[in-house]
């Protein structure tokens, strides 16, 4: 009998272990984990950061569209006509710094090479962000090397831990492509002509920090924040056609700008003239008034954010949304502002601070720590109200539907690199910098096959809509279905 027990005892311990084992087995870890009949009905423009194909995917999670390019992809967009623009970056820069890149591509919908642009060089090359004006003309992220006798000459403080040697200027740069390989730089806007310095007087560009929210401080440094030379650290640019203005994100100073687009390259290297009659100068800044000395740590609100950009739907269209990395040191947020625009200006407050003076709207989740990028990552609103957001380093795609305060799409990108996760396996090397959801009735479709293919991953397993029947290995990986 006491050895019945024994043996009965050791199979319930070995089941146990075993259902176990499944149960963790059974685990879906990548690809579509949540997909309601209220998400947008639409596809997802998805990538890696060290991948050079670009796929387009059905709510299902299904290949629909793909694109193979020449190199890695930090940012893609498909055009209303079908054509894929994204950016890789040039091997051979000099300049090493997170976020630079080097040439922008143009693929027809067919996969064919259609326009290759190459702004990189010894003294500048391309960064971060692009985007795709409705002229069709692009704004580019441009670092450009300002040479150490330059700096000493601008007003550096030498007693500065930054110190006085090379620093990279942020350029903001209208492309208007030509020809294969071309380009004309139609208009351009450089942060090094709108700083102010209180150190040096003899100097033109000196005067009271405080007193000049218009301008960038040369000599704000936050700790621990970046490399010395790459001292603003712009990591996006977005546009609005109907105020024809620019919004920044400057990671470094924790803070957004907008500028006037409307002025030409000679008004804006100056502080008069354009639309708004200020030349380049900054019309708007938030997030961080530390940084032009009207506030201090407690008045920080922005800590390493991306995408700052005009709100289009929902309760509040033209508002600006942000995706605020470091809200807290172990979770990110999103934030949305409304400019102090009146129509006409942005107003500055008596306090020397621009309105609002807290997020007028903050996402994050019920439990704080799940939702984190501590660098990268994107939101936005979708057409049908709800919350978009790409967390950068888990390569993970969320929307959100605020009126029912639930997830209702969730997807964690199978690719590895050049290579894809098999289903169950844990996720790596799927960083994302930004993702982009497209309506199905996208002009970008119309005509196209579109028929669903397997799913990125590796075995995947069964659901509702991909497709798959059967628990068997399916290497999607082998699988053409373009």
């Amino acid at each position: 009998m006491i050895t019945f027990l024994k043996l009965l005892h050791r199979s319930v311990l070995i089941g146990l272990s075993l259902f176990t084992t499944a149960a963790i087995a059974q685990t879906q870890t990548v690809g579509t984990t949540v997909n309601s009949p209220t998400a947008f009905d639409s596809y997802t423009l998805i990538y890696t950061y060290n991948s050079p194909t670009v796929y387009l995917i059905n709510n299902c999670g299904q290949k629909i569209h793909q694109w193979t390019t020449s190199g890695n992809t930090l940012i893609a967009y498909l055009q209303p006509n079908g054509d894929l623009i994204k950016t890789s970056i040039d091997p051979a820069t000099v300049f090493v710094g997170g976020g630079s890149q080097g040439f922008i591509e143009r693929y027809s919908w067919s996969g064919a090479l259609q326009w290759k642009y190459k702004l990189s060089n010894d003294t500048m090359t391309l960064h971060h962000d692009i985007e795709i004006m409705p002229n069709g003309n692009i704004l580019c992220n441009v670092w450009k090397k300002i040479p150490a006798p330059q700096v000493r000459n601008m007003g550096r403080d030498p007693n500065n831990e930054m110190g006085l040697g090379e620093i990279w200027d942020d350029l903001v740069l209208e492309l208007q492509p030509t020809g294969t390989t071309g380009a004309n730089i139609v208009w351009q806007w450089k942060a090094s002509e709108h700083i102010v310095q209180d150190i040096d007087e003899k100097l033109p560009n000196y005067g009271i920090v405080a007193s000049s929210p218009e301008l960038l401080n040369l000599n704000y440094r936050p700790e621990g924040i970046g490399t010395f030379k790459d001292w603003l650290h712009f990591n996006s640019v977005s546009y609005n056609a109907e105020l024809d203005q620019i919004a920044l994100s400057g990671h470094t100073f924790d803070e957004i700008y907008i500028i006037d687009h409307g002025t030409t390259s000679s008004q804006s290297s100056g502080h008069v003239g354009g639309t708004q009659g200020k030349g380049g100068d900054l019309l708007y800044r938030w997030g961080n008034p530390a940084a032009y000395n009207q506030g201090g740590d407690t008045d920080q609100v922005f800590n390493g954010q991306h995408d700052p950009h005009w709100i289009q739907y929902g309760d509040y269209t033209n508002s600006i949304i942000t995706f605020n990395n470091m809200a807290a040191p172990n979770y990110s947020a999103i934030d949305i502002i409304t400019p102090s625009w009146d129509g006409m200006k942005y107003t500055l407050g008596s306090n020397g601070k621009y309105s609002p003076s807290a997020p007028d709207f903050r996402f994050t989740k019920k439990v704080p720590q799940e939702f984190f990028s501590g660098i990268m990552a994107a939101a936005t609103v979708l057409p049908n109200g709800n919350l978009y957001f790409t967390e950068a380093t888990k390569g993970k795609y969320t929307e959100y539907d605020l009126s029912a305060d639930s997830v209702v799409w969730e997807y964690t990108n199978p690719m590895k690199n050049s290579n894809f996760t098999k289903q169950g396996d844990a996720p790596s090397l799927n960083v994302t910098f930004r993702t982009y959801k497209y309506s199905k009735d996208y002009s970008a479709f119309t005509g196209r096959t579109l028929t669903p293919g397997l799913p990125l991953e590796v075995d995947p397993w069964p659901t509702a809509c991909n497709g798959i029947d059967t628990t068997t290995h399916q290497d999607t990986t082998q699988q053409d279905t373009t």
